[in-house]
């Protein structure tokens, strides 16, 4: 992982990602961190099928860890995951970022694209605003493939 102080305000972050090879358990994408527990990630996912070992299904990945605030019996943290439009050979991959004063918290929208002109807007998720959050790159998981990413760029939203 790979992060940058995030500009102040309201804003959208922006790759485009080659993700190569095909394989289980890889991903390349955006981040927006205050934590090992307080993130989200937008990634191009290759998730292993249990029906076919060895294949692996392409899909645009929205997930969120965040401290579980009750449970039981207690856990530390949890992770859910929405997924987008599938991804191409090379992906496109924002993220909008609001700060909702009145509760307290940032509002994350995930958008995708395999064209870069044609948008997929998709869920949203919140973090709480008690930290500021990183922007930056992620590449994680089995090795064998390589990500590539073209540019990060950042665009004020009124």
């Amino acid at each position: 992982m790979l992060t940058r102080e995030a500009p102040a305000g309201d804003y959208l972050v922006e790759t485009k990602l080659d993700l190569d090879g095909v394989g289980v358990n890889r991903q390349a994408g955006l981040v927006l961190y205050a934590g090992d527990n307080q993130f989200v990630k937008l990634v191009h996912s290759q998730l292993g099928l249990l029906r076919k070992p060895g294949s692996a299904a392409q899909m645009v990945e929205f997930t969120k860890e965040a401290a579980r605030p009750t449970s039981t019996p207690p856990a530390a943290a949890y992770s859910a995951p929405m997924f987008g439009a599938a991804p191409g050979e090379t992906t496109w991959l924002r993220l909008a970022v609001h700060r909702d004063a009145g509760n307290d918290e940032y509002e994350v929208r995930m958008a995708s694209s395999t064209d870069g002109e044609t948008w997929r807007w998709g869920g949203v998720w919140t973090l709480p605003d008690d930290r500021a959050p990183r922007i930056g790159l992620v590449s994680m998981n089995t090795a064998g493939a390589t990500a590539t990413f073209d540019y990060v760029r950042t665009y004020a939203l009124p």
